[in-house]
């Protein structure tokens, strides 16, 4: 009998250890934690995993005497991690890297440049030294790592060192690579002299943050890449040059900023994440004529969250005929494409493939999708055709043989937004100097109810006239419509440097100013109720200029509602139109024509990518379906101070 029960307990501690094999394995991690380009001997190296809720740690060792760690520990594989560096002597060192695990990396660097990169892709998942929050947002903001820094050595990622982003030959490069390595200076001169420590700790303390160490430190400004003294921190990173190139003047903002240009884009019109945080995006012309007459674009581009051209982008498709600002993903990740030129909806599965298509629709131009999946389409009717209204179609289920209409309280819809409640609100005006929102919901019977209509009320909106323009609590050519978080509408406005403001009870609507060189398009609210809207151009003067437009972000929260936080622009930006956030907290704007566009002349060149502004709005839950979603609840708060103009 006693050897029975001795057969059981190895049989049960045989089964146990079995099933913790399948689900963690044994790993190994090894490398080398530089600072100020010297090995860093004797730091304790901690090894946390992240988790959605909290991080813990896994394991520890510390560095010999030429820098190098090794630690071993158990976990599953493609789990997402981060190694901490203390340095024994001075408390306020602590360098970082965040990866994921994989069996073809184990050599993993740690220096001031993988602790920039690790705390700007992952600064909205970072509360003081701790790494955590949900997926697909986490584990996209550390993959999206990889392209800011190689992690087996610690040098500059290929993307963030390529043409478009660390090139100095090139005129709009986003000078990411300048910035990333002038922030590693910071870091480098800190560790060479604590005088210099106290003097950073110092002037982040006046954006009320309480910093105790560089990691910290980072992440303060990565959180208020806008609201720094530029110059005074600038000053602080000439003290160490170890890594360059370095900028050679104080940045605008000390953002990360990423063009993308690869999968096919030809003048982006709208883009939208699906469930996974995969970038799908329309274009309005085809590659590779750009200079008019364009022919109606009929490719889609897929990025993966790194940026990367998946799905064999571009697709091509005889069902997309010039895209323009229609495009949508419902709740089961299939993808939803409107083309004006060719009057029909084209849907696709999550890996791209044509799954049906209807004809028969009136330039339609936004889209949205409800919470019940009916797919809504603005008409925008002839773009030049001031006695054709327009109309609302509603595909009941996304079914196009059950088809709704109406043109109640419309004219010249041209995007959609669905709120909390599944109504849908209509922007309309097209590109006349006039406009107005219409709310609509669907009845029990399937029915168009019209609950307001043409708001605000003193709105003139079927006669155009170049007069009415600025008139208070006006809309002028309303581009994109966004909800917030409460259920509120706002709107961007092309003919005037202001967002328009709707409040879903009493329906009073308000304009809030912009940057004043503003032309308005695309528009979207993070999860913390910042509005973010975009210019098509960098001028309100007129609507096409050369140089890059701007993007101001706004205050929409109730408490100083409609306070104007900041704008900014960079050298990438060409004239835009799609701005969207994602679940990490990127923000991607499109670049739909570009800044050579001559369009008095009859030149239009199709603009050229994406743009992505890397952790600097709160996350969103995607597919966007309603009122935007903070992912987590559990999140380190923007600090709303106006921008710093030093």
């Amino acid at each position: 009998m006693f050897y029975k029960w001795i057969l059981f307990l190895l049989i049960g501690i045989w089964i146990s250890n079995d099933a913790f094999a399948l689900s963690s394995s044994h790993q190994e991690v090894f490398g080398v934690v530089h600072a100020d380009g010297q090995p860093l001997a004797n730091a304790k190296v901690k090894l946390f995993k992240i988790n959605s809720s909290n991080s813990r740690l896994l394991e520890e060792s510390h560095t010999n005497q030429e820098g190098i760690y090794q630690i071993s520990f158990h976990a599953k594989s493609k789990s997402q991690l981060y190694l901490l560096a203390y340095d024994n002597d001075r408390p306020e060192i602590i360098l970082g890297t965040a990866f994921q695990l994989d069996s073809q990396l184990n050599q993993i660097e740690v220096n001031e440049l993988t602790t920039v990169a690790t705390v700007y892709a992952l600064a909205q998942f970072i509360e003081k030294n701790k790494i955590f929050g949900p997926n697909p947002g986490r584990e996209n903001s550390v993959s999206l790592i990889k392209n800011l820094v190689d992690l087996t050595d610690g040098t500059p990622g290929s993307v963030i060192s390529n043409f478009e982003n660390g090139d100095l030959g090139n005129l709009r490069s986003t000078r990411a690579l300048q910035i990333q390595n002038t922030l590693a200076n910071l870091i480098a001169g800190c560790i060479a002299n604590s005088k210099n420590c106290k003097k950073l700790f110092a002037l982040l303390s006046e954006n009320g943050e309480k910093v105790t160490n560089t990691f910290e430190a980072i992440h303060s400004i990565a959180m208020n890449p806008f609201t720094q003294n530029n110059i005074s921190l600038y000053n602080l990173a000439l003290k160490e040059l170890i890594y360059t190139p370095s900028l050679e003047l104080p940045p605008e903002s000390w953002t990360l900023v990423l063009h993308y240009v690869q999968g096919g884009f030809c003048a982006p019109g709208r883009t939208y994440f699906d469930s996974k945080g995969n970038v799908w995006s329309n274009n309005n012309f085809n590659p590779p004529s750009g200079i008019s007459p364009n022919t109606p674009g009929k490719q889609i581009t897929v990025l993966n969250p790194r940026g990367m051209p998946i799905l064999g982008s571009p697709i091509f498709s005889p069902f997309i005929n010039g895209s323009g600002y229609g495009i949508s993903i419902d709740k089961n990740d299939f993808v939803w494409i409107a083309s004006f030129n060719g009057g029909q909806i084209a849907q696709f599965t999550p890996n791209g493939i044509l799954a049906k298509h209807s004809a028969g629709l009136n330039f339609p131009m936004g889209i949205a999708i409800d919470q019940k999946n009916n797919l809504w389409i603005a008409n925008m009717g002839g773009p030049k055709e001031p006695t054709n209204p327009g109309s609302v179609t509603v595909f009941l289920k996304g079914d196009p043989e059950k088809r709704i209409e109406t043109n109640v309280g419309i004219y010249k819809p041209f995007s959609l937004a669905i709120d909390d409640q599944g109504r849908c609100w209509v922007a309309n005006g097209g590109f006349f100097p006039t406009g107005s929102v219409t709310i609509l919901e669907l009845t029990k019977n399937n029915e168009i109810e019209v609950l307001q209509d043409r708001l605000p009320k003193n709105s003139n909106d079927n006669i155009p006239s170049e007069s009415s323009i600025g008139f208070p609590g006006h809309l002028s050519s309303p581009k994109t419509i966004a909800i917030d978080g409460y259920g509120n509408g706002w709107v961007n406005n092309f003919f005037i440097p202001q967002v328009t403001f709707v409040d879903k009870k009493t329906f009073e609507v308000i304009n809030y100013d912009l940057d004043p060189k503003s032309r308005g398009w695309g528009l979207a609210v993070d999860g913390d109720n910042l509005i973010w809207a975009a210019s098509f151009s960098n001028s309100f003067n007129g609507p096409f200029f050369h140089a890059p437009p701007v993007v101001s972000v706004l205050n929409g929260q109730k408490k100083n509602r409609g306070q104007f936080l900041y704008s900014f622009s960079n050298p990438s930006f060409q004239h835009l139109t799609s701005l969207q956030i994602d679940s990490s907290g990127n923000v991607w704007v499109g670049n739909n024509w570009g800044l050579d566009s001559k369009p008095a002349l009859g030149i239009i060149t199709g603009g050229d990518g994406l743009v992505q502004f890397i952790g600097v709005a709160t996350p969103v839950k995607t597919p966007l379906l309603g009122e935007p979603v903070n992912p987590s609840k559990k999140r380190v708060k923007h600090h709303h101070h106006n921008c710093y103009r030093g």
